[in-house]
C-alpha cells in the first residue's frame, strides 16, 4: 500500500501546477505559491528517500489566521516520522491532500480550541478537503510549536467521518471552544488581527 501512495504521491507532484491552489487563495499568492513549492520539494525528496524520518519538515510560514490566535514560531513543521504513521494509519488520505495541507489550514472551516488534559495548547483545523472514503482531513496544530516532551512540532494529520466532525463540532459550540469560522469576520480568528498581534 506504502508503494501504491509513493507512486500516486509522485504523479501529483511531477503534474501540479503549484500556482492553481483553486478556491484556497485566500493567502497572498506569492505566499502560498512559495510554500506550496517548497512543501512538494520536500516530499519528493522524502519518498525519494532522500530525507530521513527522523527530520522535520516544513510546510511552510505559520498563517495569519493561526498567527491571531497566539501560535508560536516562525513555521509550521512536520516531524517526517508523523507523516509516514499518517500514511500508514489513513489509507484514503490522497496525495493531493497532503500536497494541499499549507494552502488547507491556512484557509479552514472551522478552527476548535481542543482543551483536554493531555492537549492542553492544540487547536484542531477542520478542513474542507476529503479522503478518498468522504473523511474530513483534519490537522491538529501545536501552538507553541513544540510537544509535550519539548521537540519542535506544529502539525500533526489525522482524519474524522462526517458524524464525528458533528459530533465534535457540536460539543466544542456548547463549550464555547470555536475559535475560528470561515467567513465570520467577528470570530476569535480575525476578532484581534493585527500587526502586533501577528507577529511571531
Amino acid at each position: 500500500a506504502e508503494a501504491v501512495f509513493d507512486r500516486a504521491m509522485w504523479g501529483e507532484l511531477q503534474g501540479r501546477d503549484a500556482t492553481n491552489s483553486g478556491e484556497r487563495q485566500r493567502m497572498e499568492a506569492e505566499e502560498a505559491d512559495q510554500a506550496l513549492s517548497a512543501w512538494g520539494g520536500q516530499l519528493m525528496d522524502w519518498l525519494l528517500g532522500r530525507v530521513n524520518d527522523n527530520a522535520d519538515l516544513v510546510l511552510g510560514p505559520v498563517p495569519k489566521v493561526l498567527r491571531a490566535q497566539g501560535a508560536k514560531g516562525e513555521q509550521m513543521i512536520m516531524r517526517a516520522s508523523k507523516l509516514r504513521k499518517v500514511i500508514d494509519k489513513h489509507k484514503a488520505l490522497t496525495p493531493q491532500a497532503l500536497m494541499d495541507l499549507p494552502s488547507l489550514i491556512a484557509d479552514p472551516l472551522f478552527i476548535i480550541d481542543n482543551q483536554t488534559e493531555d492537549r492542553t495548547g492544540e487547536r484542531l483545523v477542520i478542513t474542507d478537503m476529503e479522503t478518498k472514503d468522504g473523511e474530513v482531513v483534519v490537522a491538529a496544530v501545536k501552538m507553541r510549536g513544540k510537544d509535550e516532551a519539548g521537540n519542535t512540532a506544529t502539525v500533526v494529520v489525522t482524519t474524522f467521518t462526517t458524524s464525528e466532525i458533528g459530533s465534535l463540532m457540536k460539543k466544542a459550540t456548547d463549550q464555547d471552544r470555536v475559535t475560528y469560522v470561515r467567513g465570520e469576520r467577528g470570530s476569535t480568528g480575525y476578532g484581534h488581527t493585527g500587526t502586533k498581534t501577528l507577529s511571531a
